[in-house]
Formats: C-alpha cells, structure tokens, sequence
C-alpha cells in the first residue's frame, strides 16, 4: 500500500492512437465519497504505472463533461465503481495485494461505461470502453 498522493495537475498527450496521462497528480470532479481525503490527498492503494486513456474513453468523458483524473482518483483509492458485483470487488481487493490485473467499471453521467484496468505487473492503466476491450 502506497502513502498519500498529491492531487495537482494532470498532463494529457498523445501516444499512439491513445492519450498519456502523465502521473503528476489528479484533479476532476468531485470526489466519490469512498475515496478517503486528507485535504487535497487521497489514500492511494494502487500503483498504476504510466496511464493511457483509448481515444473512445477520450470522446465519451468530453460528451459526459467528467474528467479521466476523477475516475483515476476513484481506481487508486479502491473504489471499483458502480457496477463490479462482490465477487469482482474481492478480487480487486485481492489483487491489490497480490499483484494480479484490476478492472474498475464505472458509469459516466451520459449512461455510457468506462473501465478502468491496471495491469497485473502495474506497469500501466488504461481508461477504456467495453467495447475496445
């Protein structure tokens, strides 16, 4: 389990037909009530490498007016999102401990799905859609 994190600015390029999402921080919109807060630090539980975001997941935060930096926010604190049964969650908390892949689903404010998934060896995340799975 890794300390807190400060949650400054956020740095978007692209990188191969997908967006690095330098690891500088994270701010976006309000938080989940699940993340725990020590003003403007989140407990971090999760080390997730470089982050990289498909350009579907780009697209579908810009119509949902929501920022990649707070479903990163809500991934690295352990929250799973709203739609993992609690099978999956276990898994996840399983994983972090253990060091095996971790997928986080979420729903954007337009209905459409985006995972969030760090990879087993923690070398990168990625933001995507289902559907570029």
């Amino acid at each position: 389990m890794s300390g807190p994190m400060n949650t400054s600015a956020i740095t978007v390029a692209m990188m191969r037909g997908r967006h690095n999402l330098t690891e500088r921080g994270f701010v976006g919109s309000p938080a989940s009530p699940n993340i725990k807060r020590e003003s403007d630090m989140i407990t971090q539980i999760l080390q997730i490498g470089q982050v990289v975001a498909t350009p579907g997941a780009v697209e579908a935060l810009k119509k949902a007016r929501q920022t990649a930096s707070h479903f990163l926010n809500r991934h690295l604190s352990g929250d799973w999102g709203d739609t993992l049964c609690d099978e999956d969650r276990q898994l996840n908390d399983e994983a972090t401990k253990q060091g095996s892949r971790v997928l986080s689903a979420y729903n954007l404010t337009t209905g459409e799905k985006l995972w969030v998934i760090t990879e087993a060896d923690r070398s990168s995340t990625c933001l995507l859609l289902p559907s570029e799975y």
